[in-house]
């Protein structure tokens, strides 16, 4: 039974991966990794989804023939959302994935063609194809002809600052630019490109750098200063170019050219702090002489063929530090200066590309062309006797003299460190894998394929094949390149069987090139603490109906649950540190309480919307077990110490019937540790034999030295090293069956990087800081209106902050212990509202001694016995024993006289950085956390406060003044007052019963009137 999930985008993240596994119930389903990354090179139009790029074509009949050549796929390695493909003559088409090429877009790109040869910028021919084609993590970048152009996706979760582009920009407006070089590895946040110069500018190079989607190509190198050409005052041309990231150095492949035919070649470096040039290697002309020992050491004292050395390009790997030179041959060196040939690769075939999978392995691709002779009708003679490596026909349809020029193509593949090179194709191995597979029936094959790349993911080395279909178009395939199952055949064709009698019985008996018949690794570390990798589980929900199926409810409510689970995950890089170190806390902490309540609802079948939710079911996994491998990554921070275990056994008796003793012993099965960066470093093994069970245990332990000079942020700029675990004689010579077929063993490099692990953080420990200042100060204190978010602090209290080391990915959580710098860089009154920042000047003036303004400190150290600690500008270090500081808020401070509002004293709140960078020796991380704390109660300046005084002091005078007032005189103020209200009382009587006797006579007299008047 399968349903749908969707996958929410983490923040600042365009790649992601998704591995669907089988949870082992009903038929066996194998494990499928999916590739869900964001493409913002699409754009929404009334017809639907269209490309951003340009114009999309549907058929690729016509740009992909037989005879194509195969191309590389450059790319910011793990971390271009968008890979893309060029190459194809004739054509300003590109291929787009957004999945590694599990599905593509073909797409013919907006740019102008319209570039001509000019006398600084010679053009012998013209072309449309896409010679260079570089995809980064959000800008792509393609070359054709001396033209450059860049394009950036709209990719909103990233923040760029740029938007996203409408059309393709060209750069590099007025140089020639002959090839561009990608830079594999980001460093300090921003991503690299090389435009080598041609024409005019040929000797020159140009270091691109896109950051936040900006692309900025600085000018040439050579401005005021010398070339590469001036340095060794010879014409020359820059053919490759490398980009040592961690020493800011790039290495030039320069050729030297002469009046004559012959050229001499050059590695050169470039300092790009210094701006200097220095010489590190002057290439043989001549390709040494064999010694039959898969390589030569190259020392000056080596005898050489005839045949001229021609470098076309350079190779650097980061973690192992090898560099190569390739070419008709393949040179190494670990240090740039000592180089050794490996001899077993022939130089007929001169390299095309070269790809190293940056975990040990790499394979180079070689082009050359062959001359396939006809005189009749019958077949043809070719280098190979298969014809479907020819990609011709095996007759051809003339009987005239025919010559034809064809492209034959080979793959070699290498271990790092090891001398041994194998053709992978063409070779009786792959024919053999070949017609297996379409004896199988599988679509993945056909004789009529062109093979159009190869690239290196997580899943080992893959290629790209186009199949046509016979009616003029095909299908581009990616299909995983069978490498170990050529190896393993390799072994079993060579080294043939043979019988062997014995005790009058008659046997077959194998070569077996590998000295060990086992080998396991045990006592593995728990892995999360090493991969930095973090894990939850999140169960689907319940659903109530009885059929158990899930609908678009459930659904809902899962996908609903997972984008709140990565907000919490997001969101728990909070300065404060919540009492249990657990994202999901937040979540349930108020609800565990009524856990047993939905339970027994969901149980009786009456859930809300049909569904229940399982609060432990969704939670932080820190106890992950390792599953006896090594990881696919080690991070190291200071002193960290990483050690397992290796068993290794030899044959049976049964087994190793018929071999010589020295053929199945333990003195030749011996394990090497390889280190890429030994300074910073080392590794030991213990050797114990268990000679009753014809084994050998190494104990291996690899530890930091404590060496490496850097500090920086958690995951920021670590460096890049190497571990690889070798067994004598066993590259590519041992191998075991899976269930998944074939795998090399014997041989393992891990990569190491050295610095402050990701997912490391100082939080400021609230409740421990609260608890602690209200033991010291003797009473608990807080503000009138409480935030629980954010307690508040009394301004004469000694204030003791603590701070904890928290580990996201194992749930370590403890009390730091380091020193550090605590400084106010802003702060506001009255509200968080009104923090403002404080300048350089002015952090230094509130924080130190040192400062230009006198008497403006907010704060000093509390215990004033012991000297002070400070850095070497003059800021207070602190430790996790000493940490007590006083607030004072002195005159020339921003928090002096603050006046108050209403009846309350005014509050203010600071701005806190907290850092541990030059100042802690304990680790490698640069511990940067900034956090707002309350301060209640802040004191009144002296003048202010005798302002208030006064004003009280008058106010309470006066009220006093009234009182004896109304004590003294208040009796006779108030019989005089009764005396008037009488009066007043009395008087008006006396009036109104005047009035009265008035208004009676009146009416008398009015009546006597009338009956006068009557009368007569």
């Amino acid at each position: 039974m399968c349903w749908y999930t969707p996958m929410p985008m983490t923040k600042r993240s365009v790649v992601t991966e998704v591995l669907v596994k089988s949870n082992g119930l009903g038929l066996e389903v194998d494990n499928k990794r999916f590739v869900m990354n964001i493409n913002g090179y699409m754009k929404e139009t009334e017809t639907g989804l269209q490309s951003s790029l340009g114009e999309k074509v549907t058929s690729l009949g016509e740009m992909i023939s037989l005879d194509s050549r195969s191309r590389p796929i450059w790319s910011t390695v793990n971390q271009a959302p968008v890979l893309i493909l060029g190459g194809f003559q004739g054509y300003k088409i590109i291929l787009v994935s957004d999945s590694e090429f599990a599905d593509f877009t073909a797409v013919e790109v907006g740019i102008d063609s319209c570039w001509i040869g000019s006398v600084n910028c010679p053009l012998d021919s013209f072309s449309s194809s896409i010679f260079d084609a570089i995809a980064t993590e959000s800008v792509l970048l393609l070359r054709q002809n001396q033209l450059v152009y860049y394009f950036t996706g709209n990719y909103s979760v990233l923040s760029l600052p740029v938007p996203g582009s409408g059309l393709w920009t060209r750069v590099l407006n007025n140089i020639c630019v002959s090839r561009l070089n990608p830079v594999p590895f980001p460093h300090n946040g921003s991503e690299f490109v090389i435009a080598l110069g041609g024409g005019v500018q040929e000797g020159e190079f140009f270091l691109g750098t896109i950051r936040d989607g900006a692309v900025r190509f600085p000018e040439s190198h050579a401005k005021g200063r010398k070339t590469v050409c001036e340095h060794l005052n010879i014409s020359c041309a820059i053919l490759w170019a490398v980009y040592i990231t961690e020493k800011e150095v790039i290495v030039l492949l320069v050729e030297g050219k002469k009046k004559s035919s012959k050229s001499d070649y050059y590695i050169m470096a470039y300092d790009q702090a210094d701006g200097d040039f220095w010489t590190l290697y002057s290439i043989p002309r001549f390709i040494p002489k064999d010694t039959e020992k898969g390589f030569v050491m190259l020392l000056g004292l080596e005898e050489y063929t005839d045949y001229l050395l021609i470098p076309r390009g350079l190779s650097y790997n980061p973690f192992s530090t090898i560099f190569y030179i390739w070419g008709n041959v393949i040179l190494q060196s670990y240090d740039l200066l000592n180089y050794i040939q490996l001899s077993d690769f022939p130089q007929r075939s001169p390299i095309s590309y070269f790809i190293l999978s940056y975990v040990g392995e790499f394979v180079c691709v070689t082009v050359s062309e062959e001359r396939w002779l006809h005189l009749g009708s019958g077949d043809v003679a070719a280098p190979w006797e298969s014809p479907r490596q020819r990609h011709l026909p095996r007759r051809l349809p003339s009987p005239a003299l025919h010559i034809w020029l064809h492209l034959a193509f080979q793959i070699w593949f290498s271990v790092e460190g090891s001398s041994v090179v194998v053709r992978l194709y063409p070779s009786e191995p792959w024919d053999t894998y070949f017609s297996l597979q379409l004896m199988r029936g599988s679509k993945d094959f056909s004789f009529n394929e062109t093979f159009v790349s190869l690239f290196f993911n997580k899943e080992g080395l893959q290629q790209l094949v186009y199949i046509p279909d016979g009616h003029g178009e095909g299908q581009l395939i990616r299909r995983n390149f069978p490498l170990h199952y050529i190896l393993s055949y390799r072994h079993l064709i060579i080294h043939r069987y043979h019988w062997l009698y014995l005790q009058d019985s008659q046997y077959i008996r194998f070569f077996r090139p590998c000295s060990f018949s086992v080998m396991r690794l045990e006592d593995l570390p728990a892995p999360q603490r090493f991969t930095r990798m973090e894990h939850y589980c999140t169960e689907p929900p319940d659903v109530m109906d009885r059929t158990g199926f899930h609908n678009n409810v459930s659904l809902a409510v899962y996908q609903g649950l997972i984008f709140q689970l990565l907000w919490l995950h997001a969101d728990y890089s909070r300065p404060y540190a919540d009492p249990v170190h657990d994202p999901t806390w937040r979540w349930w902490k108020n609800r565990k309480q009524y856990a047993e309540y939905f339970f027994y609802v969901a149980s009786n079948g009456n859930s809300s919307g049909g569904v229940y939710v399982n609060m432990e079911g969704y939670t932080k996994t820190y106890d992950l077990q390792p599953n006896n491998q090594l990881p696919s990554k080690i991070y190291l921070d200071k002193n960290n110490v990483y050690s397992f275990s290796v068993f290794l056994s030899i044959r049976s008796k049964a087994q190793s019937m018929g071999e010589m003793p020295e053929e199945n012993s333990l003195d030749f099965v011996w394990l090497t540790i390889v280190l890429a960066h030994p300074k910073f470093v080392v590794s030991d093994l213990h050797r114990h034999y268990l000679r009753g069970r014809g084994s050998v245990l190494y104990s291996v332990t690899i530890s930091d030295t404590g060496q490496y000079p850097q500090q920086e942020l958690s995951g920021m700029n670590l460096l890049k090293s190497s571990m690889a675990l070798k067994v004598i004689n066993s590259a590519t010579n041992c191998y075991h069956y899976t269930a998944s077929g074939p795998k090399l063993q014997g041989y393992a490099m891990v990569p190491i990087f050295i610095g402050c692990p990701p997912g490391k953080r100082l939080a400021f420990d609230i409740t421990r800081t609260l608890k602690y200042t209200t033991k010291q100060n003797k009473h608990y204190f807080d503000c009138i209106h409480e935030n629980p978010e954010l307690p508040c602090f009394f301004f004469n209290d000694v204030f003791y902050p603590f701070f904890l080391i928290q580990d996201m990915v194992t749930g370590d959580s403890g009390p730091f212990m380091g020193s550090y710098t605590l400084r106010i860089i802003g702060g506001g009154p009255y509200s968080e509202s009104r923090i403002r920042p404080y300048s350089p000047s002015e952090i230094l003036d509130y924080n130190t001694a040192n400062g230009s303004t006198p008497l403006s400190l907010i704060w000093m150290r509390a215990n004033r016995t012991k000297p002070a600690l400070t850095d070497p500008e003059g800021f207070n270090v602190f430790s996790g024993t000493d940490c007590g500081i006083k607030w004072v808020c002195e005159q020339n401070s921003p928090c002096y006289d603050v006046v108050p509002l209403d009846l309350t004293a005014p509050d203010y709140f600071f701005l806190v950085e907290v850092s541990n960078r030059a100042v802690d020796k304990s680790t490698y991380c640069d511990y940067d956390l900034e956090f707002v704390i309350h301060i209640h109660g802040l004191r009144l300046s002296p003048s202010r406060a005798i302002a208030f005084m006064k004003i009280s002091m008058a106010v309470l005078t006066g009220i006093v003044f009234l009182y004896v007032l109304h004590q003294v005189l208040g009796p006779v103020i108030g019989a005089g007052c009764t005396r008037l209200i009488q009066r007043f009382e009395e008087s008006l009587a006396v009036r109104t019963e005047s009035t009265i006797t008035f208004s009676g006579s009146s009416s008398i007299q009015s009546q006597g009137s009338s009956h006068h008047t009557s009368a007569l």
